[in-house]
């Protein structure tokens, strides 16, 4: 039965509103049934593969998108369930290697931690395929001890202007300054 057949069964005992008859209320009903449609759908997906070692398809955007991260629909499915199962793991021991693993389930390929007076510095190897840095360190603030302040451990100018780029040929890489900071250049 229909999402908008399910409105009306339920109302209908109720006496309280004119149904069938092309009213506005039937015009309402109509935009909730298509509303609660497409939930049904996006749960008759899920219920198709609960565990992400199944999903396939829009299964496995909607298992991704449970444990926050961005849709990667042109990443192949081995390498998208792996980062889920990663993040299901959840919660990481509170020691160094811990966290390294939990900014790996950010994404962050290789992740190094520094320790310093001002908090933790974050550097990466790399990011996980499909992520882009930016996703990677939102995930990695979330995933990190509320209570030290965590960084990106970029270069400094200094370190920046010794590759002899201009701007514009830093620009002209493609690459956000979130991630030039946390991979570097080469």
């Amino acid at each position: 039965m229909s999402s908008l057949n399910n409105l009306y069964a339920m109302l209908s005992p109720l006496r309280l509103y004119s149904l069938n008859r092309g009213s506005l209320i039937d015009a309402e009903l109509s935009a909730y049934g298509a509303a609660f449609g497409m939930i049904q759908q996006a749960l008759e997906a899920l219920r198709d593969a609960p565990h992400p070692q199944l999903a396939v398809g829009e299964s496995l955007n909607m298992h991704e998108q449970s444990v926050g991260l961005p849709g990667r629909g042109e990443v192949a499915y081995p390498t998208r369930r792996e980062l889920i199962l990663r993040r299901l793991v959840w919660p990481y021991p509170s020691t160094r290697a811990g966290t390294e693993e939990a900014l790996g389930a950010c994404g962050l390929v290789g992740a190094r931690i520094e320790e310093r007076e001002q908090g933790l510095f974050i550097s990466a190897q790399g990011m996980a395929e499909g992520m882009s840095a930016d996703d990677c360190w939102r995930l990695a603030l979330q995933a990190l001890p509320a209570h030290l302040p965590a960084f990106i451990a970029g270069g400094s100018w200094d370190e920046l202007e010794a590759f002899g780029m201009t701007w514009n040929e830093l620009d002209a890489l493609g690459r956000s300054w979130t991630e030039i900071a946390l991979i570097g250049i080469g």
